[in-house]
């Protein structure tokens, strides 16, 4: 059983079209009771809406959560989804973060990739890569995904806090947004220094609806983030530069994407 649910999630994922790029960590709730379970689910799609990935040890670095009580690894079973379940036994604020291994992807069409990297706020890539005089069919891309989701155990206090994880490229809050406020500031990272004027987008699911909306972060690599009312939250970011790799990719992209949510009545 467990050989055919690893088959099928591999088969679902490269069946996926070229713009379903979003990978995150969705929670089946962002809010427990101290000693109830957290049951975090790993979701590949587009637009907020997404198809189960299974526990593959094989396919990431670290998949990790920090706690007040520190940083621990989070074991499942191969196969398994949700793909891992633990017991609230710390409360405060859990950080959970997947670092996902490389893979890759080539291009059949050109169109596919510009569209992609224009939709990411990439929009220099065309150039560079027409002034590399690479090929506009053939040609492949490595990417490696980060996935952070944060999870409040118990009440929300002051002191919780989201954490630089240490992955390469990632999203941090720089306040508990199980707090009420209207705003959440994001900081984007890349390799422990902040991000200035990149693109980060932002997925909001009200019930069954879910909106895009794209921001920018200023010269402290700072974005902020409307909080509309309640629902689920995906923010997601790319960073793109040239392959040095010698794995035949000719671009190296890196995905970092935070999930939250925000039960009750929408914010004033």
């Amino acid at each position: 059983m467990r050989l055919f649910l690893t088959l099928g999630a591999a088969l679902v994922h490269l069946s996926l079209p070229v713009h379903a790029h979003e990978f995150w960590v969705a929670p089946l709730s962002h809010e427990v009771a101290l000693g109830d379970e957290i049951a975090l689910d790993l979701q590949v799609g587009q637009m907020f809406k997404g198809r189960s990935y299974p526990y593959l040890s094989h396919k990431f670095g670290r998949y990790q959560i920090t706690d007040a009580a520190g940083v621990h690894d989070l074991i499942g079973k191969e196969g398994d989804t949700p793909s891992v379940v633990y017991d609230a036994t710390v409360p405060g604020l859990h950080v959970i973060a997947y670092h996902a291994l490389p893979e890759q992807l080539t291009y059949d069409a050109f169109q596919d990739f510009v569209d992609y990297v224009e939709e990411e706020g990439l929009n220099a890539i065309v150039g560079r890569h027409r002034a590399r005089s690479l090929p506009e069919v053939g040609f492949t891309e490595s990417y490696t995904r980060n996935a952070k989701a944060l999870v409040q155990v118990g009440p929300a206090s002051e002191t919780d806090a989201d954490y630089a994880t240490g992955m390469d490229f990632e999203l941090v809050a720089l306040r508990n947004p199980y707090l009420a406020g209207n705003t959440l500031p994001v900081k984007l990272l890349w390799q422990g220094a902040p991000v200035p004027k990149a693109q980060v987008a932002l997925f909001y699911r009200d019930g069954v609806e879910v909106e895009r909306k794209t921001y920018q972060t200023n010269d402290a690599g700072v974005a902020d983030i409307p909080l509309t009312g309640a629902g689920s939250y995906l923010l997601s970011a790319v960073h793109m530069e040239e392959s040095a790799a010698d794995n035949g990719a000719v671009w190296q992209s890196t995905w970092a994407s935070l999930t939250f949510a925000i039960s009750g009545s929408p914010l004033e």
